[in-house]
């Protein structure tokens, strides 16, 4: 495969050839450090997936050797194969490397029934054992089973003995024979699914005592009970939850059941799910780590199908499930795998009105400034649907609810004002002008919170630059109440600049103080200036007294530093607000 190919990947698959994880190289493997330092860079499993498509595709292709050369570089050589190795020594540590479970009183039977076949009635585990070895269905620790399930999973074997114990061997052994024997597992088997919900629903509540012998990387408790409001601004990383691993502390037998009733009926396992949840405040917290290990392997099976690609069906079940927690999954699932608009509109469809419109919000917020065209498509259809679907009447705390869905609970305010802008507030407004005074709430109110802020403020003209912008623009349109109520705020800023100003050897002995209040003033000086010229051309004289005499005050602050010093920062802070300001500093 050479200079298809090239050996900068290390994938890692599971036996059912999953893709688990996966490494990029920044040299090839035969040079490793040789010339250059080896940076070993995780590859996102969003990619993983794309990448291990087309490296089967090569596989297979060059495997078959298509172009009939018979060249050697076009042929795909294994040149080490894994599965001829033991797993005694692959696995040396791994339970699956153990065949305890053949001790288990219930192990003969179990077997017995699987191959339909008494002889193997022994009451001890040796004897078993050895028969096994005899028949070659045990190689290397290994069993070699061929397909029998769906012997041990009929209605008259789950009534006529401790099916709990018999189903406890028989995931052991599927465990280690090959785990695609259940796919022939059918939701007719109405006895066995029943049996399934209730052992699991059993598991979860049973006061076990679980031995972790890893730790386990999971979705904590306050998580799975949080409100969507709350998760909505949040920022996980879903590859926490992808993978289609065993966690730690997890028993086969739950495992297995949690794969098969996903498989078979994912609305009941869903169900089990939301319901165990709200369970979690209820039980005492001795109980809790068996609760939420298993809980955390629910939500792993789920998420994992989904993700990999079980249609827009099951993820709608997601979207509509009454847990908070899976429904942002779902809303994860979907950004970071660029669903398109029409596929999002097709699941979110039937969804609560008001639930759809804050749903929606936050996938426009996590699209809204992509730069790849398909995304860009995506916002403009799901920016069209927002508007339609919003009420024909905002209330002021609903269009508040709104921008703060839209900003992250305006944390993002100053980096998304351009397009919540246009896109948003600006149609609102037009449909409603009784909604300035809240817009203008919001923007002037976070202009405040960072000029009264202490800590350093960076200031760029696309980010702070913008939000003073708009916080000028919505304010020479407001009430005048409001404007006075606003202005107030930036006059006790200036007076408590003024005050750290003009005290002695304020300048050398708390230089970072009196920098932070020169750097203050000039940003309000700036907010007036733009105030002024929206002023202008939307022709309002209302308040230009009061703002006149904040921008001298503002201007006289600022001047406590030359010039010629303001513009020696080219690199820090003031630059681009001087850049902002655009306009000579001695004018007034």
């Amino acid at each position: 495969m050479k200079g298809v190919l090239h050996d900068r990947y290390i994938l890692i698959f599971d036996q059912d050839n999953w893709p688990l994880a996966g490494f990029h190289l920044s040299n090839s493997l035969q040079n490793e450090a040789e010339n250059y330092p080896l940076l070993i860079t995780p590859i996102p499993l969003d990619i993983l997936y794309e990448l291990n498509e087309y490296q089967q595709k090569l596989i297979k292709e060059y495997s078959n050797d298509e172009s009939g050369s018979g060249s050697v570089n076009n042929k795909f050589h294994i040149l080490f194969d894994y599965k001829n190795i033991s797993r005694e020594k692959k696995e040396a540590n791994n339970n699956l490397n153990t065949l305890n479970f053949l001790y288990a009183p219930e192990a003969p039977e179990v077997i017995s029934t699987w191959f339909k076949d008494i002889t193997f009635l022994a009451n001890d585990g040796n004897i078993l054992k050895k028969q096994l070895e005899d028949k070659n269905l045990i190689w290397n620790n290994e069993l070699k089973f061929p397909n029998g399930i769906r012997n041990c999973i009929t209605p008259e074997i789950i009534a006529n003995c401790n099916y709990s114990r018999f189903w406890e061997v028989l995931s052991e052994i599927i465990a280690r024979t090959n785990n695609k024997y259940i796919y022939c597992i059918e939701e007719s088997d109405v006895a066995f699914i029943n049996f399934l919900k209730n052992y699991l629903n059993s598991s979860i509540n049973s006061n076990a005592i679980v031995n972790l012998t890893n730790p386990i990387y999971g979705i904590a408790e306050n998580l799975l009970i949080d409100s969507l409001e709350s998760l909505l601004n949040k920022q996980l990383n879903i590859s926490r939850i992808i993978g289609f691993t065993k966690l730690s502390g997890i028993s086969y037998a739950n495992y297995y059941a949690i794969t098969i009733l996903w498989q078979c009926v994912p609305d009941d396992l869903l169900k089990i799910f939301e319901l165990q949840v709200v369970n979690l405040k209820k039980h005492e917290s001795n109980n809790q780590v068996n609760r939420l290990i298993i809980l955390n392997q629910i939500l792993k099976t789920i998420v994992t199908y989904v993700y990999c690609g079980q249609g827009l069906t099951l993820l709608s079940k997601l979207i509509h499930s009454n847990n908070n927690f899976i429904k942002y999954v779902a809303l994860l699932i979907m950004d970071q795998k660029s669903y398109s608009a029409e596929q999002i509109l097709e699941v979110m469809d039937h969804l609560d009105s008001e639930e759809y419109i804050f749903l929606l919000c936050w996938l426009i917020r996590q699209i809204a400034q992509a730069k790849d065209q398909e995304k860009a498509i995506s916002y403009n259809k799901l920016m069209v649907i927002f508007h339609e679907k919003l009420p024909i009447k905002l209330s002021p705390e609903y269009f508040k609810k709104i921008v703060l869905a839209l900003t992250n609970r305006y944390e993002r305010l100053a980096s998304e004002n351009e397009w919540l802008l246009k896109d948003v507030v600006e149609p609102i407004i037009m449909k409603d002008k009784s909604l300035i005074n809240c817009a203008c709430e919001i923007w002037v109110g976070e202009l405040n919170k960072l000029l009264r802020s202490d800590q350093f403020i960076q200031f760029r003209i696309t980010h702070e630059g913008c939000l003073t912008d708009i916080a000028a623009y919505l304010c020479a349109q407001c009430d005048p109440e409001l404007i006075e109520q606003h202005l107030k705020y930036m006059k006790d800023v200036l007076r408590h600049n003024e005050k750290i100003i003009y005290r002695p050897l304020a300048s050398t002995v708390n230089w970072k103080i009196w920098d932070n209040s020169i750097f203050t003033s000039l940003w309000i000086y700036a907010f007036c200036l733009r105030c002024e010229y929206y002023y202008s051309i939307l022709d309002v004289n209302s308040y230009k007294s009061s703002l006149s005499n904040i921008k001298t005050t503002a201007h006289k602050l600022a001047m406590q530093r030359s010039i010629k010093d303001w513009q020696r920062f080219q690199i820090s802070k003031e630059h681009e607000l001087l850049d902002f300001i655009n306009v000579p500093l001695s004018e007034s």
